[in-house]
């Protein structure tokens, strides 16, 4: 959240799933759930939540993101 002049700036990044230790409803952690690559990897998430943050003006509201191979089919 930025400050904009006593405005509050809230921008979404919606991962999906995504490979990390944290367990899933089943217990199980999601990076023994999911091979390297088929999820989204924490980097990315991070990559995302980096870039929204840096948008001057908060130009960035919301970020969803999909592994584009695994939809390339329905698109």
């Amino acid at each position: 959240m930025t400050d904009l002049d006593g405005a509050a700036a809230v921008s979404v990044v919606n991962p999906s799933a995504v490979r990390t230790e944290f367990g899933s409803e089943e217990g199980e952690p999601f990076e023994e759930r999911f091979e390297p690559g088929s999820v989204t990897e924490p980097e990315e998430a991070a990559e995302a939540i980096a870039f929204a943050a840096s948008r001057p003006g908060s130009s960035a509201h919301e970020i969803d993101l999909y592994r584009r191979d695994k939809y390339a089919d329905t698109m």
